[in-house]
C-alpha cells in the first residue's frame, strides 16, 4: 500500500502538466491561423489566406514542394511538436522524446541542405550562384553547429529548444515574405505573432520543466539562468545578422560590375 501511495506521489502531471498544456495551447493558436485572414489583398482584392498560398503537388515541380513544406511547417510545426510531447508524456519515454526530436532534426537538416543544392544547381549566372551561397550557407551551417553543440555535450533538452526556437524564427520570417507587397495587417496576422510568440515562451517552459513534468517528477526543476554575457551577445547578434544580408547584394553588385 506504501508502494501504491509513494508511486502516486511521484508520478509526474504528464498531459497536464504545464509543458504540455503551452504547447498544445501555442499550437493549435498558429495552427489555425492558417485559415485566418492575413493581411489584406493588394489593389482590393480579397484578403490573404495563408492555406490558400498551397500549390498543387507535383513531384518535379521542387520549388513548389519546398514552398508547400515551408508553409505547412511554419503553421503545424508548434501543433506536431505538441503532439509529441502528448505521446512521450503518455508512455513516460525519454527514449521516445529523443526518437521524435532526432527524427524532426535530420529531416529538417536534409531538406535544408536540399534546399541549398538545388539552389546552387538552379543558379543562372555567377552573380546569383555568389548571393545563394553567401545567403544560405552561414545560416544553415550556423543553425547545424548550434545545435549539435548542445547534442554533443548530451544537452538534448538544450539542443531541441534551439531547434523549436530556429523554426519559429524561420516562420515568422515566411510569414512577413507572404505580406510583401500586400494590404495591411489583419487580425490573423496577429494572432500568428502572439502564437510564434506563446511558441518561444512554451518551448523555454518545457526546455526546463520537461524532465520533471514527463518522465520523472522526483527530478528538480531547473530555473532558467541568463547571464550578463549571453544578453550582450544576442543583443549584438541580430543587428550584425541583419547587417550581413544587408550587405550581400551591394557586395555582389560591386564583385560582378
Amino acid at each position: 500500500m506504501e508502494d501504491l501511495v509513494l508511486e502516486s506521489e511521484i508520478r509526474p502531471a504528464g498531459l497536464k502538466s504545464p509543458t504540455v498544456i503551452s504547447l498544445q495551447l501555442a499550437g493549435w493558436l498558429v495552427f489555425i491561423c492558417l485559415w485566418l485572414p492575413l493581411c489584406r489583398g493588394c489593389g482590393g482584392a480579397a484578403d490573404k489566406i495563408p492555406i490558400d498560398s498551397l500549390q498543387p503537388i507535383s513531384i518535379t515541380d521542387v520549388a513548389g514542394l519546398f514552398s508547400n513544406f515551408m508553409l505547412l511547417g511554419s503553421y503545424c510545426n508548434g501543433l506536431i511538436v505538441a503532439f509529441s510531447m502528448c505521446v512521450t508524456a503518455w508512455f513516460r519515454s525519454e527514449r521516445l522524446w529523443r526518437v521524435f526530436f532526432l527524427s524532426q532534426f535530420s529531416l529538417i537538416a536534409t531538406i535544408a541542405v536540399t534546399a541549398l543544392a538545388f539552389g546552387i544547381a538552379q543558379s543562372p549566372n555567377s552573380k546569383s550562384l555568389v548571393e545563394t551561397i553567401l545567403g544560405e550557407v552561414p545560416a544553415i551551417l550556423g543553425v547545424l553547429i548550434w545545435i549539435g553543440i548542445a547534442i554533443r555535450r548530451n544537452e538534448f533538452p538544450t539542443a531541441w529548444a534551439r531547434l523549436q526556437h530556429v523554426w519559429t524564427i524561420v516562420a515568422f520570417f515566411f510569414v512577413h515574405l507572404m505580406m510583401l507587397f500586400q494590404g495591411s495587417a489583419r487580425y490573423g496576422y496577429w494572432l500568428t505573432m502572439i502564437g510564434l510568440g506563446g511558441l518561444v515562451i512554451a518551448v523555454e517552459l518545457a526546455r526546463y520543466r520537461m524532465q520533471h513534468d514527463l518522465w520523472d517528477a522526483s527530478t528538480r526543476v531547473v530555473k532558467p539562468q541568463f547571464s550578463i554575457r549571453s544578453i550582450l551577445f544576442w543583443t549584438a547578434f541580430f543587428p550584425i545578422v541583419f547587417s550581413y544580408y544587408r550587405s550581400i547584394e551591394p557586395f555582389c553588385d560591386w564583385l560582378f560590375k
